[in-house]
């Protein structure tokens, strides 16, 4: 069977994932690819060449799909705002806009975010119109109801970073620049003031329907079942803890918190049965299905994932409508083909992805695997069959995402995912006696409590049962073309009475060849220098291939920088082992994110200071969990030089027993690591005490971690001329406490014109010496921007 739809789709996708790797400018670079594309189909037709259709569907729909994307991809640059907050990071500035993607349900005290279209700035001279541009408003524990729609002034500090950014991560910000949001606003509980309520529109109405439908779930449904009936209704989830999401994860479930394909997909499977048993006319049954599938995306707050998913739903449903047998490639190609040729940055987007694999996975798998059940009983097939196949194309994005290849998740499925249909109909009927019969819908909501209760339990179960889950790096993209490509030839085996023995062969191969590209490599002799925000941490690995990691990150209110940043950073580069941490001292932002770290990795060794007669609270946690686990624990002084294979360490501070007199930031540990072609000296938060006894010695280094996150009281011109670095790296990002760097600190590099690479300005900072010339790289720039200003002091 010819199936252009599909080619359609995979050209359209193949067309746009090369031109987001073309550089941004000049803006022809995209559209000469898909010159070049259409070119090559050209000729390969004209010369009637094999597969000349497939080609000239190929051809043609990836040079579509370049062109597509050029015109679609946000600038680089960012808009007005982004420019603005580029060039003065922290400014305290008033703006007026509309409000987008207000949040469903605000919990008393806790913070919300919203997208404000901002279109007026205020200055001394008064409003001043602004190019219209979008920001990521945070605002704290707000004091008022707000909806898209509405218009609001709002009074904050304007910071063009929004997260962390490293080599091999995807994290919020790249997220929001690939949505068109460039800056962060974050506004106090009363800077923010309704200007005129929004008039109507759909997008007002949805959002209001939205907060009336989670004020009526909040009311009728159980406290205890509530953050679960958001996350899974309105896709609401802040209301869930992160132990909470966590489980979700570890289990293999965490997909069933966010309304997008495998909801719609379980309402079609259960419309398309129960509608099945009394009407036998296939267009009046498709549809009363297709408009009980919209009827459920409305009811569930039109969000764009589920719209996405009903739109694929519909498109197999349209061949009933003609009556013809459905083709369901076909359908889930044209669908794809929509979807991308509407919004191509789609290609990227995580909740896509897993939306449309979900989606297609039920649609593709359910009816041939229940077939195939006949050992089940009857009234089980259907709900193991959905359980089954709903993890058939989703299983490595979600490994890809999250980093957990939970092997508990195929059994908590099987249980799961037929429970979620019934909590699905229950909320429903919240929401629909809430409108029609208000006392009923308390009814509903507390039957809707035993379900949420025994999913909640399945998946502690599988979070917790022993080898449940294994964490995994995410795979390359070779392995997901390989899965992919190995689930459609068991879909193919599956629709065959008897299947050939070489087609199963064929199918088993592929899937083992997905498992053996599976992990990414991290290349030898590379010093990696993470954004942690105003904390430190580094990760190297020889040209040996062992591997240090200096400092974690901070452990503060909740947040884990080893957790977060450091151990994701970790698993996306295949890294399963650490041969050593050094600690250079116990600050919660350099020691914080190693406890972490420790408790989840193996670790050969960790390195400390000598004992200066005071042990802090977290050094003593790390003590204690090196004990627990069997880490030696080294304690190194100036002179000492601890083994790594493939290179020398050297402890250059502080001398044994520490440093008379000093802070414990004078007494942190110096450590200058070196191969043949490169030298780094990691400096800790070491002050001028600490700098004068370093730069007595011999210090020199290529590159220099810049002390104390490139505070006024370090970075002395002493140590810089002492060092004598090609350049420093300076970790750090601007808190309400701190700036980014101490007065005067810029000037003092750039009067011994050394460069700077700053994680606030670049991200993650990575490093590489070949041939002896070292190569600095960002990972923003990677992602082709940086927030450097233009002009920098």
């Amino acid at each position: 069977m010819n199936r252009h739809w599909v080619l359609a789709a995979l050209g359209l996708a193949a067309g746009i994932l090369p031109a987001s790797f073309l550089p941004p400018d000049p803006f022809w670079a995209a559209p000469s690819l898909a010159a070049l594309v259409w070119g090559a189909a050209l000729v390969w037709v004209l010369g009637r060449l094999p597969f000349r259709d497939t080609a000239a569907v190929l051809g043609c729909c990836m040079g579509l799909g370049a062109l597509l994307y050029a015109l679609a991809a946000p600038p680089p640059g960012g808009d007005a705002l982004a420019r603005r907050a580029v060039g003065r990071p922290g400014q305290l500035v008033t703006i007026e806009g509309v409000v987008r993607q207000a949040p469903a349900l605000v919990g008393e005290g806790e913070s919300c975010r919203f997208i404000l279209r901002a279109d007026t700035i205020a200055l001394p001279e008064g409003n001043a119109g602004l190019p219209v541009s979008h920001c990521a408003v945070s605002w704290r524990k707000p004091k008022s109801t707000i909806a898209d729609g509405d218009r609001v002034r709002v009074t904050g500090r304007l910071n063009p970073g929004m997260g962390s950014v490293n080599h091999g991560l995807s994290g919020y910000e790249t997220v929001m620049r690939r949505r068109g949001v460039f800056c962060g606003l974050e506004v106090q509980p009363s800077a923010l003031e309704l200007v005129t309520p929004g008039r109507w529109s759909p997008r007002r109405w949805v959002s209001r329907w939205r907060q009336w439908q989670a004020a009526r779930l909040a009311e009728n449904v159980p406290e205890p079942a509530l953050p679960f009936a958001l996350g899974v209704w309105l896709g609401e989830r802040s209301g869930l803890g992160g132990d909470a999401y966590q489980r979700y994860v570890l289990s293999g479930t965490a997909h069933i918190l966010s309304v997008s394909g495998i909801h719609v997909g379980l309402v079609y499977l259960a419309l398309a049965f129960v509608l099945g048993i009394p009407l036998r006319n296939r267009r009046l049954r498709a549809l009363l299905v297709m408009a009980g599938i919209f009827a459920f995306a409305l009811a569930a707050g039109a969000r764009l994932s589920t719209l996405r998913a009903a739109l694929m739903a519909a498109t197999v449903l349209v061949y009933d409508l003609f009556d013809r047998e459905p083709d369901t490639p076909s359908a889930l190609g044209i669908a794809g083909f929509l979807m991308l040729a509407l919004s191509p940055n789609s290609l990227f987007d995580t909740g896509f992805l897993l939306s449309y694999t979900a989606m297609a996975s039920l649609l593709l798998f359910q009816r041939p695997l229940a077939a195939r059940l006949t050992q089940v009983p009857g009234i089980l097939r259907g709900p193991v069959a959905t359980g089954l196949s709903a993890q058939a194309l989703t299983l490595p994005l979600a490994a890809w995402h999250f980093q957990v290849l939970p092997l508990a998740g195929l059994a908590a499925n099987l249980l799961v995912v037929p429970l979620l249909g019934v909590a699905l109909w229950l909320c429903l009927a919240v929401v629909a006696a809430a409108l029609l019969l208000p006392p009923a819908a308390l009814l509903a909501g507390h039957a809707l409590a035993p379900v949420v209760a025994l999913i909640e339990g399945t998946v502690a179960l599988a979070a917790a049962v022993p080898g449940g889950h294994s964490l995994v790096p995410p795979p390359t993209v070779a392995a997901l073309v390989l899965w992919t490509a190995a689930c459609l030839a068991l879909r193919g085996l599956l629709s065959m009475e008897r299947p050939a023995r070489r087609r199963m062969l064929a199918a088993a191969a592929l899937f083992g060849l997905s498992l053996f590209f599976w992990r990414p490599a991290y290349p030898p002799g590379t010093v990696d220098f993470l954004d942690v925000g105003h904390a430190d941490a580094a990760f190297l690995m020889t040209p040996s291939g062992a591997t240090l990691l200096v400092d974690g990150g901070n452990l503060l209110a909740g947040r884990d920088a080893g957790k977060d940043t450091v151990a994701p950073f970790l698993r996306a580069h295949g890294i399963r082992r650490i041969d050593a941490v050094a600690v250079t001292h116990a600050d919660s932002d350099h020691i914080g994110g190693v406890l972490h770290i420790v408790r989840t990795f193996p670790v050969g060794r960790v390195w400390l200071g000598p004992e200066t007669g005071t042990t802090h609270v977290l050094e003593q946690a790390l003590l204690d969990l090196c004990e627990e686990r069997g880490v030696s624990v080294v304690r190194v002084a100036a002179g000492d030089a601890p083994a790594l294979d493939g290179a020398r360490v050297d402890v250059l501070h502080p001398p044994p027993g520490g440093l008379p007199h000093a802070s414990d930031n004078d007494n942190s540990l110096a450590l200058r690591v070196s191969w043949p072609e490169l030298s780094v000296l990691f400096a800790g938060d070491i002050e001028r005490a600490g700098e004068r006894a370093l730069a007595v010695n011999d210090c020199r280094a290529d590159i220099l971690k810049a002390p104390h996150h490139g505070s006024a009281t370090s970075n002395s011109g002493a140590l810089l001329d002492a060092v004598r670095p090609r350049a420093v790296v300076v970790s750090t990002r601007a808190t309400s406490r701190l700036p980014a760097l101490g007065r005067g600190v810029m000037e003092t590099y750039q009067e011994r014109g050394i460069p700077v690479w700053r994680t606030d300005w670049h991200g993650g900072v990575r490093l590489h010496a070949d041939g002896g010339a070292v190569t600095l790289l960002g990972a923003r720039e990677t992602k082709g921007y940086s927030l450097q200003p233009l002009e920098t002091p």
